[in-house]
C-alpha cells in the first residue's frame, strides 16, 4: 500500500508529513495553519493549491477558510465542527454534504 506525504517547511528544513496525520488547515489572513497530530506547518501557499494536494476521499473543504480530516471530526453542530477540541467554521452549503460523509444512527 502507498503511504501517502506531503513535503512540509519547516524553518530551513523540510518535513515529511505523512497525510494521515493532517487534522485541518485554516485560513489566517495571508498565511495558512497546517494542523497535524504532532505540530503545527505555516504555509504560504494559497489554500485552493493545498486542497488540490489533498486526497478528496479524506478531506473536505468546510468553509472558504478551512479545509479539515473527515477522521479527525469529532462533532458536527450547526455552523461549526470540532476536531482536537478545537471548534472550526461549516459552511451552510456544506453540512449536507458531511452529513452524507457519515452514517446517521436514530
Amino acid at each position: 500500500m502507498l503511504k501517502l506525504v506531503m513535503l512540509l517547511p519547516n524553518g530551513r528544513k523540510w518535513d515529511n508529513v505523512p497525510v494521515s496525520s493532517i487534522q485541518y488547515v485554516v485560513c489566517d489572513k495571508r498565511l495558512r495553519k497546517l494542523v497535524t497530530v504532532d505540530r503545527e506547518y505555516r504555509l504560504s501557499s494559497s489554500l485552493e493549491a493545498i486542497e488540490a494536494q489533498l486526497p478528496k476521499q479524506l478531506f473536505v473543504r468546510t468553509h472558504k477558510s478551512c479545509i479539515v480530516s473527515v477522521s479527525y471530526i469529532s462533532s458536527i453542530g450547526k455552523s461549526e465542527l470540532t476536531i482536537a477540541g478545537r471548534s472550526l467554521p461549516v459552511a451552510r452549503r456544506v453540512r449536507p454534504v458531511l452529513y452524507k460523509r457519515f452514517a446517521k444512527l436514530s
